[in-house]
């Protein structure tokens, strides 16, 4: 069933085991995904979507595993592209409608679908939005960010 709603959606890399893990706590700390989770932290910011920083730097490391922080990461079987393992047709009927909408540029070229701060907004943007039910376009990795994420905040 998981892979039905992946194709659906058209998100989703954690349905290709070779790529994705289970959690994003094997790479996070990793240098290649500390300089992304920097990078991606500034890009939610700028789509006025800082609250969305920590839990995208998980869904990233997790979706991207043992490549976080190269450039141009592709799943396996070549259908998923970025640190967020977009699918171009995602690309291009969710995320390039945003980019337009909130007059944000630099985001149309064909290569953008690899540039951490266009992917990094799309995803704030649509785990903010609930758009194809947000977070949950990432089946194993948006829980689990949440999950990592919730642990890492101290009790209140």
């Amino acid at each position: 069933m998981r892979y039905a709603f992946c194709m659906a959606l058209y998100l989703c890399a954690s349905a290709v085991p070779a790529l994705a893990g289970a959690s994003s706590k094997q790479w996070i700390d990793s240098p290649g995904c500390v300089e992304l989770c920097g990078e991606i932290k500034s890009c939610a910011a700028k789509a006025n979507r800082a609250e969305q920083g920590r839990v995208l730097c998980h869904i990233a490391a997790c979706e991207s595993g043992k490549f976080c922080g190269k450039k141009q990461v592709r799943s396996p079987n070549g259908l998923y592209h970025g640190p967020f393992q977009f699918v171009r047709g995602t690309w291009a009927k969710v995320c390039q409608p945003f980019f337009k909408k909130a007059g944000i540029t630099g985001c149309s070229a064909k290569g953008s679908i690899y540039d951490t701060c266009c992917t990094s907004m799309c995803a704030a943007e649509v785990i903010a939005a609930e758009i194809n039910r947000g977070i949950q376009n990432w089946p194993q990795c948006g829980p689990a960010a949440k999950r990592a994420v919730a642990a890492e905040t101290p009790a209140k």
